[in-house]
C-alpha cells in the first residue's frame, strides 16, 4: 500500500460587513485567534488574516474592517477596498444583523454587483426574534440568488453550515442575481460595458458602476482609455440631468429602493406584548437625568468590585507566600544569596505580581469586557457628548478613554477614529492620563489596600479633574472646528460567561507574558544593585526632586525612571527593595498617596509613548511626555505640602 500525501486544496474567504454584525465573532470561532471584539467603530481597522483547515482544504479567513458601503470615504472603507482590489477572495461572506436588514442590504446589493461569489451570513437572529422580527430566509435566497445561512455566532451556531456553503458556491461559481436598475441607467452600463476591453478581476458590470459612480479608484484604471472616459462624463451628465441630483446621491437612493422592493415580504414585524429587561436598560441609560445616575454609578461599581474582590485575592498571595517564605529560609538560611533570590525573584518577582498585579488587574480586565460585550459603552460615548464638547471633542473620543482603563497602547492607537488631527492628538494626550491597568495596581494595591477606598477614589477624582483641564486647555491651541458625533449604539446584549471568561484570560495572558519577565528581572536586578549599592548614587542624584520636593524616599527615585518600562515596576520594585510587600511598615499615608499620584500622571509607559509616536507624530509625543512629567512633579510637591497641612 502506498500512502499519497494530498495537499490540501486552498480557498480564500473574506468577511465584510457593517460596524457591529459579528464579523470577528465568526473568525475568531474558525480560525482559535484572537482578533478583537467590541461594540465601537474603529474596532477593526486592519485587515485581519486566520488559517484553518476544514474538509481537506487550507482556508485563509480574512476579516475585513466594519464598512456601510464600497466607497472610500472612510479609512475601513479604504482598507477594504484596497483588499477587495488587490487580492480577489474566492468567495464572500457577506455577514448581516438581521435585526437591522434594511440597512445591512445596502452593502449587500454593492458586493452582489462585484458578480463574485458569495454567502450571506445571517447573524444575531436570535436577538432579531427577541424584537419579533421574523426572516422568510428562503424568499431572501430567491430574490437575491444568493444563499442564505442563519447563524448565532456568539454561540457557533450555523458556523459550520456557513463554511460548507462558502465552499460549494465557491467550487461551483456561483453567481450572484444582477438586480437591475431603471431602464435609463441600465442601458448606459450595458453600453460602458460592451467598451471595456481589459481583464478584470470582477464583474465588468460592476466596473461600469462605479465609473459612473465617479470611483477615483476605478477611473484611474481607466483613466487612459479616453473614449471610455468620454462616454462615462457623457452617461453621467445626463443622468444627473435626468435625476436633478448628484450622481452619488442617485445611485444610493436607487439601491435603497431596491432594498425596499427586496423586503416586501421577506421581513414580518410583530411588536413584542410587552418590553423586556432589555428594552428598560437601553431606555435607562441613555435618558436625560437616569442615564448619567446610571453611568457614575456603574463607575463607581467597578472600581468597588476591582477593590474587594482583588483585596481578598492579594490577602491570599499574601498569606500564601508567608508560608513559603517561613519554609523557604528554614531550608536555605537567611544570607545574601538566598535573600538575593527570595527579594529578586520570589517574592519580590512572582510573588509582588501576583500579589499586587494579578489580584486587581483580572477582575477590572472581567469588568472591562462585560462593558465591551454588552453594547454599554457607545452609551456612555452618547451621554458624554456635551462634555467632551468642551475639551474640543465630541463623545466618540470618550471610547478611547474607557479603553485606556484597560491599557493606555490601544487607547491612543484607537484615537484614529476620529475626524481631525486636533482631536486625535488631544483625545491621545488624555487617553494617556487615564489610570491603565497598571496604574490601577498602584492606586489600589498601595492606597486602596493601605489607606482605604475612599482615598483610591480621591486619586481618581483628582486625575479625572486633570484630565479635564488638560483637554481644555490643549483645545486652546487648535482652530479646527470639533466634528459632530455621528456613532452607531447596538442594542443591549447579554455578555457570555465563557467569552467573557476567555476574553479576560487572554487580556491578562498577554499582560503577564509581557511584563512578567520585566517584573522578574527587574525586582532580581533592583536586588542585586541595593546588595551593591549602585542604587545608593541613583537615589542620592534625584533626592532634590524625589525627597526634598515630593517628600518620598530616596529610594524612589531609581523606580520612577524604571516604571518608563512598566507602571507596575514601581510598586513590584519598591516591595523588592524593601523586602516587603507591607508598604505601611516603611511608608507614611502622605507619602503612599503622593507615590501613587506621581506614578498615575507622570510619563506613560514606553508602549505608550510608542504609539503616541506612530499616530500623532514625534513632535505630539514629546511635548505629551514632557507635560506629563513637569505636571507630576511640580503637582506632587504642592500635594504633598497640602497633605501636611492637614491636621
Amino acid at each position: 500500500m502506498i500512502n499519497v500525501n494530498v495537499e490540501p486544496r486552498r480557498l480564500r474567504i473574506a468577511l465584510i460587513g457593517n460596524l457591529n454584525v459579528g464579523k470577528s465573532v465568526i473568525f475568531n470561532f474558525l480560525t482559535k485567534k484572537h482578533q478583537k471584539v467590541a461594540n465601537w467603530p474603529g474596532k477593526t481597522v486592519e485587515v485581519a488574516r486566520g488559517e484553518f483547515f476544514y474538509l481537506n482544504r487550507k482556508i485563509e479567513l480574512v476579516d475585513l474592517p466594519g464598512v456601510y458601503s464600497l466607497s472610500t470615504y472612510t479609512p475601513e472603507e479604504e482598507v477594504t477596498r484596497d483588499f477587495l482590489m488587490n487580492e480577489r477572495p474566492d468567495v464572500i461572506i457577506n455577514v448581516v444583523d438581521s435585526s437591522i436588514l434594511e440597512r445591512n442590504l445596502f452593502l449587500t446589493l454593492q458586493v452582489m454587483e462585484m458578480g463574485t461569489p458569495m454567502v450571506i451570513a445571517l447573524n444575531q437572529v436570535d436577538q432579531a426574534r427577541k424584537k419579533g422580527i421574523e426572516i422568510k430566509k428562503s424568499i431572501l435566497e430567491e430574490k437575491l440568488g444568493v444563499p442564505v445561512i442563519e447563524t448565532v455566532a456568539i454561540y457557533g451556531k450555523g458556523i459550520n453550515e456557513l463554511i460548507k456553503k462558502a465552499i460549494e458556491v465557491s467550487e461551483k461559481n456561483i453567481i450572484p442575481r444582477v438586480i437591475k436598475f431603471p431602464q435609463e441607467i441600465e442601458k448606459r452600463i450595458e453600453d460602458i460595458v460592451k467598451e471595456i476591453k481589459i481583464e478584470t478581476k470582477y464583474s465588468k458590470r460592476w466596473y461600469a458602476i462605479k465609473l459612473l459612480e465617479n470611483d477615483a479608484n476605478i477611473i484611474g484604471l481607466f483613466s487612459s482609455d479616453e473614449g471610455i472616459m468620454r462616454k462615462v462624463l457623457r452617461y453621467r451628465s445626463e443622468i444627473e440631468i435626468m435625476y436633478g441630483e448628484n450622481i452619488s446621491h442617485i445611485f444610493s437612493h436607487l439601491r435603497y429602493a431596491q432594498v425596499n422592493d427586496i423586503l416586501n415580504g421577506v421581513q414580518i414585524f410583530t411588536p413584542p406584548s410587552k418590553a423586556g429587561i432589555t428594552d428598560v436598560l437601553e431606555n435607562i441609560t441613555v435618558h436625560r437625568y437616569f442615564g448619567y445616575i446610571f453611568l457614575a454609578l456603574s463607575i463607581l461599581a467597578i472600581y468597588a468590585i476591582v477593590f474587594f474582590v482583588g483585596s481578598y485575592i492579594a490577602s491570599f498571595f499574601d498569606i500564601l507566600f508567608e508560608h513559603i517564605g517561613g519554609w523557604y529560609f528554614s531550608y536555605f538560611g537567611d544570607n545574601i544569596i538566598s535573600r538575593l533570590f527570595w527579594d529578586g525573584l520570589l517574592e519580590g518577582g512572582i510573588g509582588a505580581a501576583l500579589q499586587i498585579v494579578f489580584s486587581y488587574i483580572f477582575p477590572l480586565f472581567v469588568l472591562l469586557t462585560i462593558l465591551e460585550d454588552s453594547g454599554y459603552l457607545p452609551r456612555m460615548a452618547y451621554l458624554m457628548d456635551s462634555f467632551m464638547m468642551r475639551m474640543g471633542l465630541n463623545g466618540k473620543a470618550f471610547l478611547p478613554i474607557m479603553l485606556g482603563f484597560g491599557c493606555n497602547v490601544p487607547a491612543c492607537i484607537s484615537c484614529k477614529i476620529l475626524e481631525n488631527k486636533k482631536e486625535r492628538i488631544i483625545a491621545s494626550f488624555i487617553a494617556s492620563l487615564v489610570p491603565c491597568s497598571a496604574r490601577t495596581v498602584v492606586i489600589l494595591g498601595v492606597v486602596g489596600y493601605f489607606l482605604g477606598i475612599q482615598y483610591a477614589l480621591l486619586l481618581y477624582l483628582i486625575d479625572f479633574a486633570l484630565i479635564f483641564i488638560v483637554g481644555k486647555i490643549s483645545s486652546m491651541f487648535f482652530k479646527e472646528k470639533t466634528h459632530g458625533m455621528l456613532l452607531e449604539i447596538p442594542s443591549f446584549r447579554r455578555p457570555v460567561l465563557h467569552s467573557v471568561i476567555k476574553e479576560s484570560w487572554y487580556r491578562v495572558k498577554s499582560f503577564f507574558s509581557i511584563a512578567l519577565p520585566v517584573i522578574i528581572a527587574g525586582s532580581f536586578l533592583i536586588a542585586l544593585l541595593n546588595i551593591y549599592g549602585i542604587l545608593d548614587i541613583v537615589n542620592r542624584a534625584l533626592e532634590p526632586i524625589t525627597v526634598y520636593w515630593l517628600g518620598l524616599p530616596s529610594i524612589t527615585g531609581f523606580l520612577l525612571i524604571f516604571g518608563f518600562l512598566r507602571k507596575e515596576m514601581t510598586v513590584i520594585m519598591l516591595a523588592a527593595f524593601l523586602g516587603t510587600t507591607n508598604f505601611a511598615s516603611v511608608l507614611t499615608p502622605a507619602q503612599m498617596f503622593v507615590f501613587a499620584f506621581v506614578v498615575m500622571i507622570y510619563v506613560p509607559c514606553v508602549a505608550t509613548v510608542a504609539a503616541l509616536i506612530k499616530y500623532s507624530g514625534w513632535k505630539a509625543a514629546t511635548i505629551i511626555s514632557l507635560s506629563e512629567v513637569f505636571m507630576a512633579i511640580l503637582l506632587g510637591g504642592i500635594l504633598y505640602r497640602i497633605i501636611l497641612l492637614i491636621p
